[in-house]
Formats: structure tokens, C-alpha cells, sequence
């Protein structure tokens, strides 16, 4: 599948796109919708792409400006493909970039522990099975969301995210796109 960056100073490059089974990557569609509903939140944003597969969101990202971005994905096909788009996009030494071959929760508990934080989090995991729960569930624990920050879990409609979410993260809007659903969960701010 053609993966091209919808906007920003990447516009109309083409992002590696590996050959791995499964892989769902978020159609043209989704992501300008999402990225028209994020608007000026990517501005400067630490971004954190879970469940990566070909890095579109994150590299969408960095083209719209986001200042960092550190890309996750189990599979190492899909951590080739990420530093093969990374390389051909050539992001300005001030913009930091990551590549982490792990599992997302895994991956959220050594971040956490390295004290980092994302005002940016993509999360599309797997359709089936418990991805989605799991994932908030160690979002919600390892804080490291700030206040104000946003996650993005992209999910299928026959298989909506929980009601409930772990504190701190507040769901904010539902978007749906054809059999994709967007929720989106701000994190809790002083004031609520």
C-alpha cells in the first residue's frame, strides 16, 4: 500500500510501507481528518507512535511540525521501514527522532521509567483481541501524558475502546470514518 504525508514541509513524500502481515496502515482519509482535528496541537509536539507499522503518524507529525518523535512496533520489518523513511526524509538535527523494536506496553513502562513525556500519543493496535484495553491501561498508569496532552487510539467500530479509562485521561471526542473509529482522550488538567 502507498503510504504518502498528507501536509506540511514532507508533503507528497512517500513513507516505507513494510510487508508485514496484518498491517492496517490508517488510510488517507482517517489521517486528514485526524490531523485537521489535531490542528496546531502538533505544533512543537513530543510525539509517540505506538503500534508504528509504517510510521505515518509519526512522520505526518514531524511534517506538521511536531519537534520529536519516537516510533514503536514489535515487528523489526516495520523498524526497518520507519528508519528507511526516516533516513529518505531527513529530519533537521534539532528534530529528535527514535526507533524502538518492542512491545507497546513494554515500551510505555521504559519510557516512563526514563522519565519521558509525549503531549502526542498515536496508539493502532491490533483489532482483535485485548490491544486497545491494554494499551490505555498502561497509558493511564505510567503517566506519561502531561496535562493537556492527547492520545489518539485509532479502533475498529465492531470493537469500541472501554467506557471507563484510567485516570488521567479524560475521553474527549469520538470520530468515526467508515469501519475506523478515532477516540480521542485529553490528559486530566488541574482544573478539569
Amino acid at each position: 500500500m502507498r503510504v504518502v504525508i498528507l501536509g506540511g514541509v514532507w508533503k507528497g513524500r512517500v513513507v516505507a510501507s513494510p510487508r508485514e502481515p496484518g498491517l492496517r496502515p490508517t488510510s488517507q482519509k482517517v489521517r486528514a481528518a485526524l490531523f485537521n482535528i489535531l490542528g496546531p496541537r502538533v505544533q512543537a509536539a513530543r510525539v509517540l507512535d505506538l503500534y508504528a507499522g509504517s510510521g505515518a503518524l509519526g512522520c505526518e507529525a514531524l511534517s506538521r511540525g511536531a519537534t520529536a518523535a519516537t516510533f514503536v512496533d514489535r515487528a523489526p520489518e516495520c523498524a526497518v521501514a520507519i528508519r528507511r523513511s526516516l533516513a529518505a526524509l531527513a529530519p533537521p538535527p534539532a528534530v529528535r527522532v527514535e526507533v524502538i523494536t518492542a512491545d507497546a506496553v513494554a515500551a510505555v513502562r521504559r519510557l516512563a521509567k526514563q522519565g519521558r513525556v509525549f503531549e502526542l500519543v498515536f496508539a493502532d493496535p491490533p483489532y482483535d483481541g485485548p490491544w486497545g484495553k491494554n494499551i490505555l491501561r498502561a497509558l493511564g498508569a505510567h503517566g506519561i501524558i502531561p496535562p493537556a496532552g492527547w492520545l489518539v487510539l485509532e479502533c475498529h467500530r465492531g470493537m469500541p475502546p472501554p467506557a471507563t479509562v484510567e485516570a488521567p485521561l479524560i475521553p474527549r471526542r469520538v470520530a468515526r470514518y467508515g469501519d475506523t473509529v478515532l477516540v480521542f482522550y485529553q490528559g486530566m488538567t488541574e482544573d478539569r
